[in-house]
């Protein structure tokens, strides 16, 4: 039910069902995490029947560069709700760094990265993405027995059962761990003045 795009444009009837979608990153992102040949090639396989959704943060500019590249009629608005088509589609073409690759996932769709490779090491989801584009045919498997373990820091009142027990063997397993690195990474003082 968590849905970033909430109160955001719902306009759906003006677009038809498409089967492939692909998730952009922001401007900032776009053209140093996003292999252009890659997408081209995604364009053309499934030319009539795919959309690009940019991020709601992507400028103007870059929009009008999408929209030259692919077409005006493939490029979704920024602003619509990317869950809505996440939904509608069967493959989902995406990156690294974006949360929608386990959306898609535990919606049972075909997850395809996007990235450029030398920069996948650097996603805010890497963690769990690779193991997402890696493990296509027990993705959704991998995703549910990693964020069920007291391991994983994720923790949901209404779903545990004995929530105050796993609560426990986190802070357990989080000390162990910060007593294993404590000394690794040290700050320089700070300057006296």
């Amino acid at each position: 039910m968590a849905n970033k795009y909430q109160k955001r444009k719902e306009d759906f009837e003006n677009y038809e069902d498409k089967s492939v979608l692909v998730v952009l990153p922001g401007s900032n992102k776009l053209k140093s995490n996003c292999c252009l040949n890659k997408l081209i090639a995604v364009a053309k396989k499934h030319k009539g029947d795919i959309y690009f959704k940019p991020h709601p943060i992507t400028t103007h500019a870059v929009i009008g560069e999408i929209k030259d590249l692919f077409g005006e009629e493939a490029i979704l608005p920024r602003d619509i709700d990317l869950y809505y088509f996440l939904q509608k589609a069967d493959t989902i073409y995406t990156t690294h760094i974006s949360e929608s690759a386990l959306y898609s996932t535990m919606l049972g769709k075909q997850v395809e990265p996007i990235d450029v490779w030398n920069n996948i090491h650097q996603g805010s989801f890497y963690s769990v993405n690779s193991n997402l584009f890696d493990n296509k045919d027990n993705a959704a498997e991998w995703v549910n027995r990693t964020f069920s373990s007291p391991k994983s820091g994720i923790i949901n009142p209404e779903i545990d059962e004995d929530w105050k027990a796993k609560v426990d063997q986190y802070m357990e397993y989080i000390y162990e761990k910060r007593e294993y690195y404590k000394g690794w990474y040290l700050d320089l003082p700070k300057k006296k003045k």
